[in-house]
């Protein structure tokens, strides 16, 4: 087992490795003009450098390539993982394309992610069982490659479609993270890499934090997405049951669904880019994206905390925490239509 000096030390230089390439990202992104112009759907006023999650995927990159180095013996990401998570990442990483040379279509968009999850599901492991109330733990069988492909694509288009805001994407990386790895570590399985993944998301929001002096753009969103994504898939694959990682993802699943199905209820193109998020309404509505950061924070938290004390715990103490974190959604979804009925 990697011992926990080489673990936080691995932390450590994948956050410090994360803000130096950020600051390093930004002097270049200014000198060379890569930035985010406002338009109609934009949350900020000024031309603000962009692409910046190339610093993100750096940063994961060296701290895995370190405990991998450290000790073969434990981590998630190893052999097939390891091959199918550094090979999407590199297709990812063309995403760039759309943050600073031209927008990219939906179409091209969607054949890089989905080369990815391609790559993925030939080069790395699949889900094989789910564990589904009242039925208990069910064999996939040959469904394992499908469900694993729409558990990787929903996870990325998510992070992708929240990541409109200072410092959200990292605010759902951060807590995602926390509890999976304490999910992970409680149950004895492999959590290093995992707290990579929070540290490279802690360095970014030193530039990202409200006003961010930089946005990670599709580049960093996305890969965020999929990596949490394939750990949850990886962890799955060991005990921990994905319905819990994906409750760690509460606001950002929960944020996504919602607002695809009022889309397609009013009958619009649901493939059109869009300001229509609940975060984004907020944020139309007076909400500093500060306050939207803390709210997504609270949801998290309070869902994964309930989650992680029934699911792995085995206390029935978490529900009145899962309870909470449901009326906090209800609170808000209520309150933005009550405001913002017509909002097109």
């Amino acid at each position: 087992m990697t011992e926990l000096p080489a673990v936080w030390g691995a932390a450590v230089l994948v956050l410090l490795v994360t803000v130096a390439g950020t600051a390093g990202y930004v002097r270049l992104a200014r000198a060379w003009q890569l930035v985010d112009r406002p338009n109609s759907r934009s949350s900020h006023q000024l031309p603000t450098p962009t692409g910046g999650g190339v610093a993100i995927v750096a940063g994961v990159a060296v701290g895995a390539w370190v405990l991998a180095g450290h000790d073969q013996a434990s981590g998630l990401l190893l052999g097939s993982g390891l091959r199918a998570w550094a090979a999407a990442a590199v297709v990812l990483l063309l995403l760039w394309i759309d943050d600073v040379v031209r927008p990219l279509g939906v179409a091209e968009k969607s054949l890089l992610l989905l080369t990815a999850t391609g790559l993925w599901l030939g080069l790395g492991p699949h889900l094989e069982q789910l564990d589904v109330p009242g039925l208990g733990r069910v064999e996939l069988g040959a469904w394992g490659g499908p469900l694993t492909a729409f558990w990787l694509l929903a996870v990325s288009n998510a992070f992708n479609f929240i990541d409109g805001i200072d410092g959200i994407t990292c605010t759902g990386t951060l807590s995602a993270a926390a509890l999976i790895a304490l999910s992970l570590a409680h149950l004895g399985l492999p959590w290093h890499e995992v707290v990579l993944v929070g540290a490279a998301a802690a360095g970014f929001l030193v530039y990202n934090r409200p006003p961010a002096r930089i946005f990670m753009g599709d580049v960093g969103s996305t890969f965020l997405g999929f990596t949490l994504a394939g750990v949850g898939v990886l962890a799955a694959r060991q005990g921990l049951p994905i319905a819990l990682v994906a409750l760690y993802l509460g606001y950002h699943a929960f944020d996504t669904s919602y607002t695809l199905a009022r889309r397609a209820v009013r009958g619009e193109n649901v493939t059109l880019a869009h300001r229509k998020h609940l975060y984004q309404r907020l944020c139309r509505l007076g909400w500093p994206p500060g306050c939207v950061d803390l709210l997504v924070l609270a949801v998290n938290l309070l869902l994964g905390a309930g989650g992680y004390l029934v699911a792995i715990v085995g206390t029935p103490w978490g529900w009145p925490l899962v309870a909470v974190g449901l009326l906090v959604l209800a609170a808000e979804v209520i309150w933005v239509e009550q405001r913002d009925p017509d909002f097109v």
